[in-house]
């Protein structure tokens, strides 16, 4: 009878393990959706001019990654680029 509940107990450690590493690896891809997520929305407000559905501007500046033709604002990034090039002689 003990053998049965130490046989039964060996198979079960490695299924527990296996369930709690498969729930934290679903909790990180939760988490990285999540951001992804947020940084669509964060483009989405940024390309359309950053007002959301009330007409309220949101956006606040830190988009330097995205390309700045599409309308948006320029990031404070981009206009110390181009105080820095005024500083050197550039244009």
């Amino acid at each position: 009878m003990s053998e049965m509940l130490a046989a039964t107990t060996l198979g079960l450690v490695p299924l527990v393990l296996m369930v709690g590493y498969l729930r934290i690896q679903f909790m990180r891809l939760q988490q990285r959706i999540d951001v992804l997520e947020d940084k669509i929305a964060q483009l989405h407000l940024f390309r359309s001019g950053g007002q959301n559905n009330n007409g309220n501007d949101v956006t606040d500046g830190d988009m330097e990654d995205v390309d700045n033709n599409s309308g948006g604002n320029m990031s404070d990034g981009e206009f110390q680029y181009v105080e820095d090039e005024k500083a050197e002689g550039g244009q």
